[in-house]
């Protein structure tokens, strides 16, 4: 069996600042890698915000056609409100001068 080394104060020292600065590389590349994830998150961020402006641009559009379609059915319904009332009017309207005439007729002697 080899005889051990005995570890001395230095060694136990180099070995510990070994682990450290192992640890500290690690650190170094994970901080590198955050560095790129916030990266990504702050182009994210700029392409929200321009969805958004197109979203509140289209939102915007949107209401304003919707309000001319409401203003083009009010005014469809004020016009056939009337049209229809003034084509009942002249239904009946004809309908008994038909009955006029049919009886004019028959009194005449006018076959049809």
């Amino acid at each position: 069996m080899p005889k051990s080394k005995e570890m001395t104060i230095g060694d136990l020292a180099v070995m510990i600042k070994k682990g450290f600065d192992e640890v500290h590389e690690k650190f170094d590349g994970v901080d590198g890698k955050f560095r790129g994830v916030d990266g990504k998150f702050v182009e994210m961020d700029g392409k929200f915000e321009k969805i958004d402006k197109r979203f509140d641009e289209i939102h915007e559009k949107m209401d304003l056609e919707l309000g001319a379609i409401r203003s083009d059915i009010r005014d469809i319904k004020g016009t056939l409100g009337p049209l229809v009332r003034s084509t009942a009017s002249l239904e009946t309207d004809y309908s008994n001068l038909r009955m006029r005439v049919s009886y004019l007729e028959q009194k005449v002697g006018v076959e049809k």
